[in-house]
């Protein structure tokens, strides 16, 4: 009986335990005052909320300065124009319906050699130009500012939902075990 009482009175410490901790993540939104200890409470998020927005910013302006990114970029604006390029001479080309029916084979490649032949080389020097010149930590970190406590509750939820329910679950199981060894101690004891 002591065992049973003991593992049970366990995990439900872990897990109420393991609730309010993830609970304090978040909450509470705005510092609440406890005048007998003279403490202000806040959630870790929203009290750390201006340095989370500024780490994140500077993480997004460094992954805009890789080659990775910017090869990226560039290939993705080069296909984008290279797209409105062949959609312009289809609907220029279409108002001659002799010129369009001998020509409209090689519009693909025209497309393509002019995105390559005067884009790429466009591209090259403005995109490194354009983020380098771009405030990219500003913006985001001035952007995760803007959001509201309950929006970045809500977000972090959604990313890392299954991990934080396992952080309780995880709680409930540990306290059962520390019960359970408990009543065997005690049942040993007495």
């Amino acid at each position: 009986m002591v065992i049973a009482v003991s593992t049970i009175v366990g995990a439900l410490v872990g897990y109420v335990t393991n609730v309010v901790a993830v609970r304090l993540l978040f909450h509470p939104y705005r510092p609440v005052k406890i005048p007998v200890l003279g403490l202000k409470v806040q959630g870790l998020l929203p009290a750390k909320r201006d340095e989370l927005a500024k780490r994140l910013g500077e993480l997004a302006e460094e992954y805009m300065k890789t080659p990775k990114l910017q090869q990226e970029l560039q290939r993705n604006m080069e296909k984008v124009i290279r797209e409105a390029l062949e959609q312009s001479l289809h609907r220029l080309l279409a108002r001659n319906p002799l010129v369009y029916a001998a020509a409209a084979q090689y519009i693909p490649r025209i497309a393509d050699g002019v995105s390559r032949q005067v884009a790429s080389p466009l591209l090259e020097s403005i995109l490194p130009a354009a983020t380098s010149r771009l405030d990219v930590a500003g913006i985001v970190a001035e952007r995760i500012r803007d959001l509201d406590p309950r929006e970045i509750e809500m977000l972090f939820r959604r990313i890392a939902g299954r991990e934080l329910r396992f952080i309780e679950i995880a709680g409930l199981a540990l306290g059962a075990m520390i019960g359970l060894i408990e009543g065997l101690v005690l049942t040993a004891i007495s």
